[in-house]
């Protein structure tokens, strides 16, 4: 069984209704796919944020505050007169990078990062104190000892160099924990959005699919349902469409099936029938509101009727009663007008009849003056019929006259 043969078996109602539904849970599905899509998108740019973007920025103004740590070290061995000031702009720095590494480690790192934010943090432990321990020397007055410190070789030039190793190896972790960030958000999108996509695309042929099955499902029937009333239009009524349906299509297929067979067989073969003379069907109405069966029926009742009073005036005619006249009854239109012709012809046979009975019966009086009525009209051969009598009649007279005559010469010659 093919798509349209499952689909034929459906009715319409349900059949367009599940259509509604497929589409609608295709669309819902192209909804979800498409919201989990954009969720996992959204998170994946979230975690981009959150975990490169930020430590970028932590890493950023660390590596700023570790420049004007750096400077104020010099400046405060520089400047004596500011190194009140510069010292305690040199400890706000110190507290700005230690609340910025306390940012990094709540961030979402790479263990090599975290490692690496790990090494950073205990190097920079020894770069503050090597700086706070050059403040302190020149605020005691050590001004040689801080010199050391912050010459090549002294602690804290060794301190500042390890601690710029470390942090570079951290910026850099952090730069490829950034880009690896980005480039799982890139594949997530790559992912997702082809999946939308496909099942986007899928979803619209679904959704075409079905609805030029179940179009196809009532428009093809129904265009065969058209051809038969166009051949019954013209008269046809031999067509049947034979559809193996369930739906309301094969309904209708079937009603008109039995249309047909009903307008072939009780109808055109009825009127086969009266037209070869044969009046003995005997049709039952289909319904109370049948218009058709009773109409057949009251046909063949007129045609019974005429054919009846005609065969009661043919009968009493050959039984020689010629005053018999037909009855139009209840007939009307054409077939009263049968009975009405059918008496006039009798009238026009039968009265010149009874003109020559009245004159043959005149003739038998010995009454030979007398003539063929001329009240009665009389045309075709009924008008030699008449000459002929009136012939006889003259000619008789003529005769007995002659008789008569020769009687009465007798007589005398006697």
């Amino acid at each position: 069984m093919n798509v349209l043969d499952f689909l034929s078996n459906i009715r319409i109602g349900p059949r367009l209704f599940g259509g509604f539904i497929i589409v609608t849970l295709l669309m819902g599905l192209v909804g979800v796919v498409g919201f989990i899509g954009m969720n996992s998108i959204s998170a994946g740019m979230d975690k981009v944020y959150s975990d490169g973007t930020l430590p970028l920025l932590e890493v950023s103004e660390i590596e700023t505050s570790l420049n004007s740590i750096r400077a104020l070290v010099f400046r405060i061995f520089a400047i004596p007169a500011e190194r009140t000031q510069d010292a305690q702009r040199m400890s706000d720095e110190m507290k700005v990078v230690d609340e910025h590494i306390k940012k990094l480690k709540s961030a979402s790192l790479s263990p090599g990062v975290q490692d690496n934010l790990k090494t950073f943090e205990r190097q920079w432990e020894n770069y503050k104190a090597a700086a706070t321990g050059v403040s302190s020397l020149l605020a005691g007055g050590k001004v040689n000892e801080a010199l050391i410190s912050i010459s090549n070789g002294g602690d804290h030039a060794n301190a500042r160099r390890a601690t710029v190793d470390t942090f570079e190896r951290l910026k850099t972790g952090i730069l490829q924990n950034a880009e690896q960030i980005a480039l799982e958000g890139q594949a997530e999108k790559d992912r997702t959005v082809p999946v939308m996509l496909a099942l986007g695309i899928f979803s619209v042929l679904i959704a075409l699919g079905f609805a030029i099955g179940v179009t196809r499902s009532i428009t093809i029937p129904l265009r065969q349902v058209m051809d038969q009333f166009e051949q019954m239009g013209r008269g046809v009524v031999s067509g049947r469409l034979k559809l193996d349906r369930r739906d309301e299509v094969g309904e209708m297929a079937g009603t008109f099936d039995r249309f047909s067979d009903y307008l072939e067989h009780d109808v055109v073969g009825t009127m086969h029938q009266i037209a070869a003379g044969d009046l003995s069907a005997d049709l039952t109405a289909r319904g109370e509101d049948d218009q058709i069966t009773p109409a057949l029926n009251e046909t063949l009742a007129s045609l019974k009727s005429v054919i009846s009073e005609l065969q009661n005036l043919s009968d009493r005619a050959s039984a020689g009663d010629l005053t018999v006249r037909g009855d139009p009854g209840d007939l009307a239109g054409s077939y009263r007008e049968i009975i009405i012709g059918f008496n006039a012809t009798l009238e026009a046979l039968i009265n010149p009849l009874n003109g020559a009975i009245r004159l043959s019966k005149n003739y038998a009086d010995c009454d030979f003056t007398a003539r063929f009525p001329h009240e009665i009209a009389v045309m075709g051969d009924f008008l030699a019929f008449r000459q002929a009598l009136d012939a006889i009649g003259s000619e008789v007279s003529k005769a007995l006259g002659i008789v008569n005559r020769q009687m009465h010469d007798l007589e005398i010659n006697a």
